[in-house]
């Protein structure tokens, strides 16, 4: 479960459950409301499909934030390089 919460970038607990419920739905010759309780269960666990692409939004952001952080990092410390050696030089 691990490999495919990874894979498909949901979380394990979200794949046990929704194993539970098709679990507890076997056997029933008809599975009336399974969609409903699918549903149900998605939106207890992940919310609405807006609160969903909000999370994601910041998400994204944060991981770009931090790229850029890094970035930023590597060339302010080139700066400081080329600094130093413009003073050496002088």
């Amino acid at each position: 479960m691990q490999q495919l919460g990874g894979e498909y970038d949901v979380s394990p607990e979200m794949i046990q459950k929704l194993l539970d419920l098709e679990i507890s739905l076997e056997g029933l010759s008809r599975r009336t409301g399974v969609f409903d309780k699918i549903g149900s269960l998605l939106k207890r666990d992940w919310g609405s499909l807006e609160e969903i692409k909000e999370k994601h939004a910041a998400l994204q952001s944060k991981s770009d934030f931090d790229l850029h952080k890094e970035q930023i990092k590597r060339y302010e410390d080139e700066i400081a390089k080329l600094d130093q050696q413009t003073k050496v030089e002088l």
